[in-house]
């Protein structure tokens, strides 16, 4: 990582050539930057481009962006695609004797592929060519290029050998820079890892066009998807030392303690913790119109994104084929992992033979394979796809997928891919926007349909309780949460929202409809009545459950009814399931026992029984009923005193 030259750092865009073997591409990039990519010795001896070549490229007033320069021959594709994966702008080169050849389409389909939306077409060697020629092949591009992003594009003659065409290549590519969408340098950073290397005194290194967000030297990164974390040491921008890098710029990241021999081509350089490899993948494949035959589904792929090809599978969710020039929703089923993030745009080239076939973008991931022609599916992926191109609606959708589960804020942080900054600020966003609701505690987030199907839950259920016992006057929120199996935090906010609409209400920690009431014939409430009674006059040695039948008319289970209905109503006190106080009773003992412990410093246990005339069956029940509620604290050997 050697000094360079100080200079501004570039705009964080990249341009990067395409075209067939021996169209003029290197000698272009040397011309016009005067650096030489190909720098294997076997590049030079072959006189072919191989591994991808990068170049600061200056322009007007001062300005730079970079420049990769793509290996033209069919057998190198992969390393083509690799650094196409990360370029804003496109330039095209077409020698003026071939003309448009094999790879120049197969270039072309793939820049398009890759959602490039800037280009520039070049009509190299145009010194070798008579002027009608350099006609014949702009007619022939004009043509070409009909339909796509490169419709209106500049096509400008070039020479390496006169320079011809430098001029104007400079004052277009100026141009087409300040027309293009700046990359957003916001957000979780991601590299994929073109090279790595070892370099003595620095450690490993890796280099690669920055995809999204920002990295600085001392964030921690992660390897993926080996999983393996290091501290960025060191960071140069076009062998430019720097505090920082950014989405669109080539970067070389000296990462401490990583070891090299983990780290190859197709590997992923990443904020930790946000990203893990990922084998069966869902997208929108396109098929290109020009291809030989129709994809099939379980078609043997070769699936490329960023810089990593994996091999797999392609199954068709939608039907049974795709014909060039359909589109269709699909999943990947892949031999080996891949790191890549919704909206990414992604190639795919058949096993064999070995040609680009199609491409499209990253929906999402699944955790199996999906189930094929299945409309709910298809719909679910189909909502899916229309958040992929904004953070605020892949939030928005990862919320409300997650229905009344809700989603903690690293939660959401990790599947909408944002920082914890941009996840604050998304969330007050959506809340502003009415789409989502924060439960207390700020830490679960639902979404606010979520929320509304909740409440009709809860109002549906408690209509259901109440007519299952009519004698009941109430639930508490930990039962209607059981009944219903969410979150506490759901439960109660519903509770909350439904209480403060006067949709339902709350009677000694216990909730009903609002227009619900408790209606007894005469028998159960005389029942209630003498039940009442009767713990009353007990004092504390109340009656044995098994007494009640022989005490008070009735069967056990209207028993049980009404006797539940007096706990409810805060009536009587259930100590244990068999020990009942009334809470006039329970009140008296309160006041006795806060008396004698105001007067004599504590409480033994044993003393207790004495203080309310009752046995130690009764009294140690009533004692610890103390402690729960707050009225005393028990101390060494179980003495008592006052919780303050």
């Amino acid at each position: 990582m050697k000094n360079a030259k100080p200079l501004p750092p570039p705009i964080n865009l990249m341009a990067g050539t395409a075209g067939h073997i021996d169209h003029g591409k290197t000698r272009m990039v040397k011309l016009f930057t005067g650096c030489e990519t190909d720098t294997l010795s076997e590049e030079k001896e072959r006189g072919m481009s191989i591994n991808l070549g990068f170049a600061p490229c200056p322009l007007g007033r001062g300005k730079r962006i970079g420049l990769v320069d793509v290996p033209g021959h069919e057998d190198f594709i992969r390393n083509m695609v690799a650094g196409v994966t990360g370029i804003d702008i496109v330039l095209l080169t077409v020698a003026a004797d071939d003309g448009i050849m094999p790879q120049t389409v197969e270039h072309f389909n793939i820049t398009h592929l890759l959602g490039v939306k800037k280009g520039i077409a070049l009509i190299t060697k145009s010194d070798l060519v008579p002027p009608e020629r350099i006609e014949e092949v702009r007619a022939d591009l004009v043509n070409f290029f009909k339909g796509t992003f490169m419709e209106d594009c500049q096509i400008i003659p070039f020479s390496a050998e006169t320079a011809d065409g430098i001029g104007l290549l400079r004052k277009e590519l100026d141009k087409v820079v300040d027309e293009t969408k700046r990359r957003k340098t916001e957000g979780v950073f991601r590299l994929p890892v073109e090279r790595a290397f070892s370099a003595e005194g620095f450690g490993t290194i890796m280099t690669g066009i920055a995809s999204s967000g920002k990295l600085s030297i001392r964030d921690e990164v992660e390897i993926l998807p080996v999983g393996q974390k290091g501290v960025v040491r060191k960071l140069q921008v076009f062998g430019l030392d720097q505090e920082e890098g950014y989405a669109g710029q080539c970067l070389a990241v000296n990462v401490g303690g990583v070891d090299r021999k983990v780290v190859e081509r197709g590997f992923v350089l990443a904020t930790a913790g946000y990203f893990k490899g990922e084998s069966f993948i869902h997208a929108r494949l396109n098929v290109l119109r020009d291809a030989s035959a129709p994809i099939k589904n379980r078609t043997p792929i070769r699936f490329h994104t960023g810089t990593s090809e994996a091999f797999g599978k392609v199954l068709l969710l939608e039907k049974d084929r795709l014909e060039p020039g359909q589109n269709g929703l699909v999943q990947f089923e892949l031999e080996s992992p891949v790191i890549t993030e919704p909206g990414d745009h992604y190639i795919v080239r058949l096993q064999n033979p070995v040609v680009t076939v199609g491409g499209g973008r990253v929906i999402g991931y699944s955790p199996r394979r999906m189930k094929r022609l299945k409309s709910w599916i298809n719909e679910a992926l189909q909502g899916e796809e229309t958040a992929v191109d904004e953070k605020k609606s892949r939030a928005s959708f990862e919320i409300h997928r997650s229905g009344k589960d809700g989603l903690e804020k690293k939660e959401l942080s990790i599947k909408a891919t944002l920082t914890p900054k941009q996840t604050d600020e998304v969330i007050e966003e959506l809340t502003g926007e009415g789409k989502i609701h924060t439960l207390p505690g700020d830490r679960i987030i639902v979404s606010s349909d979520s929320l509304e199907s909740y409440k009709d839950e809860l109002l549906a259920k408690l209509d259901e309780l109440h007519k299952a016992d009519p004698t009941r006057i109430g639930f508490t929120a930990v039962n209607l949460r059981k009944q219903t199996g969410v979150r506490t935090e759901l439960t109660n906010a519903a509770l909350a929202i439904l209480l403060e609409e006067k949709k339902i209400a709350l009677e000694n920690e216990r909730y009903r409809l609002a227009s619900f009431e408790v209606k007894l014939d005469d028998s159960l409430s005389g029942m209630a009545s003498e039940l009442e009674s009767l713990y009353l006059e007990r004092d504390f040695k109340t009656p044995r459950p098994e007494e009640l039948p022989t005490l008070v008319k009735g069967s056990p289970a209207d028993i049980e009814k009404m006797l539940r209905k007096l706990v409810e109503s805060g009536i009587l006190i259930r100590t244990t399931p068999q020990i009942l106080f009334h809470r006039d009773n329970v009140e008296l003992a309160r006041r006795k026992t806060v008396a004698y412990i105001e007067e004599n410093g504590e409480l033994e246990s044993f003393e207790f029984k004495n203080i309310i005339g009752s046995s130690r069956k009764y009294a140690i029940p009533l004692l610890d009923h103390f402690d729960a509620t707050g009225v005393t604290r028990r101390g060494h050997q179980n003495k008592r005193y006052l919780k303050k």
